[in-house]
């Protein structure tokens, strides 16, 4: 049987269509299955403990490095899900000395991943008797940093409660816009359906782009 040449282009036309039906379905399948995914991924942190403070005993350290996994862990259980990485601050990444009305925050993060969503740099000061400490949150995608957190542990038990509370009042969820219409944005929190929280803010919410 004998094809004439304008079956063929025909033929080839068809075919082309179909392919590139298939591959939009496809492309569409992926950014619908990535949104679940989002909501259901645990944020990844990364902590880093170190001190500004050059004569800060290295054995408070080491003992609240020792305290500071299995406490956050605790503390943020049926919290927001996260996936905690604690260690010491490289010594390149310390802080330089700071008095108690400066912040000891350094302006560039430790090393970190990509898989890292957030890393914290904790700095802990001695300032008398008591320990100053310093909780400062960076997100890995903008490199932006929170503004530093202080609270005084006045024994060095108190060190590792004091981090942790301060890891829950700077922690800032991250989110996706799904939907915008008519002045109202629908978003998407990363392991917001871990929790069952909705998919908006409340009104007048601030939101820092990324």
């Amino acid at each position: 049987m004998r094809i004439v040449p304008l079956t063929i282009r025909f033929l080839l036309g068809l075919a082309l269509c179909c392919l590139a039906s298939a591959t939009t379905c496809a492309q569409e399948e992926a950014a619908a299955s990535s949104l679940p995914s989002w909501e259901y991924t645990p944020y990844r942190i990364q902590l880093f403990v170190g001190s500004s403070d050059q004569s800060f005993p290295p054995a408070e350290l080491e003992a609240a490095l020792a305290a500071l996994q299995p406490l956050v862990e605790r503390e943020w259980r049926g919290s927001w899900q996260t996936q905690w990485s604690v260690g010491a601050a490289p010594a390149a990444a310390k802080p330089p000395a700071a008095t108690a009305d400066q912040d000891s925050a350094s302006e560039e993060p430790p090393a970190a991943t990509s898989a890292v969503d957030k890393i914290v740099e904790i700095d802990l000061q001695r300032l008398g008797a008591e320990t100053r400490v310093q909780v400062t949150y960076r997100d890995t995608a903008s490199r932006r940093a929170g503004e530093p957190l202080r609270l005084l542990a006045a024994t060095p038990a108190e060190i590792p409660v004091q981090i942790a509370a301060l890891l829950k009042a700077g922690f800032a969820p991250l989110a996706r816009v799904s939907k915008y219409e008519n002045k109202q944005a629908t978003l998407r929190i990363k392991g917001g359906k871990l929790l069952g929280v909705s998919n908006q803010f409340a009104p007048g919410s601030v939101l820092l782009p990324l």
